[in-house]
C-alpha cells in the first residue's frame, strides 16, 4: 500500500511538471524555425557591411549579390528581396514559409503560427562607410523573435 501511494505521488509530481512545461515547447518549434530565418539573413547582413566598408554597398541590387538566396525552405524563407531605398539604404524583406508548432504533445493537431510573416530590415551606409541596420516592420509575433528584435 505505501509503495502505490509512493507511485501516486511521483506520477502526480511529473505531471505537474510536464504541465507547467507544455507552453514553453509549444512555442520551442516556431522560435527555433524564426531563428533559422534569421541565421540566413544574419550572413547577408555581413556581407552589407562588407560592402559597406569595401566601397560597393551601393552597387549592390539583388539578394544574391550579398550571398543570401532568393527563397530557402530550409531556413523558412519563401522569399528574400532586396530593395534599394536610395544609394544609401537598402531594405531587406524575407518573407517567411508557413510556420507550425504542435502544442501539447500531440494532443491536439497542428497549428499555423506564421503565414507568409515578413520580417523587414533596413540597412544604412554612411559617408563615413559605417554601416548601421534594425528592424523596421514585421508580422512574426513577438514572442517568437529573439529578445535584441523585440520592441
Amino acid at each position: 500500500m505505501r509503495y502505490i501511494v509512493s507511485v501516486i505521488v511521483v506520477v502526480l509530481i511529473v505531471g505537474v511538471v510536464v504541465v507547467l512545461a507544455l507552453p514553453s515547447y509549444a512555442d520551442y518549434t516556431p522560435r527555433a524555425s524564426v531563428s533559422a530565418a534569421l541565421i540566413v539573413i544574419g550572413s547577408g547582413r555581413a556581407n552589407l557591411e562588407a560592402s559597406c566598408a569595401d566601397g560597393t554597398f551601393g552597387s549592390k541590387q539583388k539578394a544574391s549579390e550579398i550571398g543570401l538566396p532568393e527563397s530557402d525552405p530550409r531556413a523558412n524563407l519563401l522569399r528574400v528581396e532586396l530593395l534599394r531605398v536610395t544609394p544609401n539604404v537598402i531594405r531587406l524583406k524575407a518573407t517567411l514559409t508557413d510556420i507550425y508548432g504542435r502544442p501539447f504533445f500531440g494532443l491536439f493537431p497542428w497549428k499555423v503560427i506564421s503565414q507568409g510573416s515578413v520580417l523587414d530590415f533596413e540597412y544604412a551606409c554612411s559617408a563615413e562607410k559605417q554601416s548601421t541596420s534594425r528592424l523596421i516592420a514585421s508580422t512574426v509575433e513577438q514572442k517568437y523573435l529573439p529578445a535584441t528584435l523585440r520592441n
